[in-house]
């Protein structure tokens, strides 16, 4: 079975300037996960394929293989959604693919 690609960051990507960053994942008003990204990446990868996501999730069968990108910029951060089925969320607003 031939392995899929990762998505690639654009060429703007750079690590980001505070090393010290988490993700926090809530359903409703509980926090259920709290992950530290302490590698200084240009993009994390977010899903359930080991080996292409930097971030496995694999208890959360709404969770794509390849669902979203976290890239940072010098002093931001920016989530894509990579064209997950069930969509990438930022509190009630879905992210565009």
């Amino acid at each position: 079975r031939a392995r899929t690609m990762a998505w690639q960051p654009p060429p703007w990507a750079t690590p980001p300037a505070n090393p010290s960053l988490h993700l926090e994942c809530w359903r409703g008003d509980e926090l259920v996960r709290k992950i530290e990204l302490t590698q200084k990446r240009r993009c994390f990868i977010l899903g359930r394929q080991p080996g292409v996501a930097d971030v496995l999730i694999t208890d959360d069968e709404a969770v794509s293989r390849q669902h979203a990108a976290l890239v940072a910029s010098k002093e931001s951060l920016y989530l894509y959604d990579l064209k997950s089925f069930r969509g990438t969320f930022v509190g009630p607003a879905r992210v565009d693919p």
